[in-house]
Order: structure tokens, then C-alpha cells, then sequence
């Protein structure tokens, strides 16, 4: 469940509700197979900082079934450099700890990241666009006292169709 709030125009706050399996957030088979449920709260807020830069912040935390518990935030900057243009340059930067650990899904003692991501949607013919995310960038992770760094990176190209209130994305 969620609840958006648009105080003003370019600004909106949010808070979310949610009970899931651990599958949705660490695609762990073994946390299914032990049935380890997830109840989680966030909350979020966006605003439009200039007509090309717009800011996100988002804080939660999460108690598990296995008695465990989750925190994480994180806050990104996207740039729109064409105004022309659905491209955005962005920046993220995300934090996530849990309480203990689980041998059932991954659950750092700290874990730390940084991405730099490209995205967009460009016009190929009529209703028809051409659909992006590229990123990358790296982290830190500590679980059980050891700690690594490595690098992390995303993919991501398709295709939408939008008329009206109707739309269809492949990617």
C-alpha cells in the first residue's frame, strides 16, 4: 500500500507499506523454501529542484520473520540536459544494513553503493520509442567482517508504444 502527498507543485512525498516474500528483494530461493517474510516501511520525497534537475531521498526499514531487520536510504540527482529531449543523466548513491546475518539471503553488515546512469526515451516513428538505462559505477560490502569492493552496472534497451492513456513496453 502507498500514499503519495503533492504539498506543491514539482514536490511530492510518499510513504509505503509492504509485506512480501524475501524472493522480491534478494531472489533467494532458500529464503522461500524457509518461508522468511519481509514487512517493510519507506518513506520518499521528489522534487523538481530547476526544470532540468530534479532530486529523490527515500529512507525505510524492514522486519523480517527471522527476527532480522532491515534499514536502508538513498538519494539520487537526475540532470536533464536537452529539454527537447526524455534523456536524464543521473548520480544515485544508497546505503543498506541488517541487523544480523542470515545464511538464507544476502544481509551485509554494511553495504555501500555509487551509480552513475543514462537513460531516456527517443522518438523512432509516431507513438513508437526507442528505450534506455545504461549505468555503472561500485560499492563496498562488508558481511561477516569481510570486506570487498567491485564494480556494478546495468543494461537496459526495449521499445514502447504510448497513445492516449494505453502504452506497451518491451524491454
Amino acid at each position: 500500500a502507498s500514499l503519495e502527498f503533492d504539498p506543491r507543485e514539482n514536490t511530492s512525498l510518499g510513504l509505503e507499506l509492504s509485506y512480501e516474500d524475501m524472493l522480491e528483494r534478494s531472489y533467494s530461493l532458500e529464503s522461500v523454501l524457509e518461508n522468511v517474510r519481509r514487512t517493510a516501511a519507506k518513506a520518499s520525497a521528489w522534487r523538481q529542484l530547476t526544470p532540468g534537475i530534479e532530486g529523490y531521498a527515500e529512507a525505510g526499514s524492514a522486519l523480517l520473520s527471522d527476527s532480522n531487520a532491515e534499514f536502508w536510504a538513498g538519494t539520487s540527482f537526475a540532470w536533464k540536459p536537452f529539454p527537447e529531449r526524455e534523456v536524464r543523466l543521473a548520480l544515485s548513491l544508497d546505503a543498506q544494513r541488517y541487523q544480523d546475518y542470515s545464511e538464507y539471503y544476502y544481509s551485509p553488515e554494511l553495504d555501500l553503493g555509487a551509480t552513475l546512469s543514462l537513460m531516456g526515451r527517443l522518438p523512432v516513428y509516431g507513438p513508437l520509442a526507442f528505450t534506455f538505462d545504461v549505468g555503472g559505477g561500485g560499492g563496498l560490502s562488508q558481511e561477516q567482517g569481510e570486506t570487498e569492493m567491485g564494480p556494478a552496472y546495468r543494461v537496459k534497451a526495449g521499445f514502447a508504444w504510448r497513445r492516449g492513456g494505453f502504452s506497451i513496453d518491451a524491454d
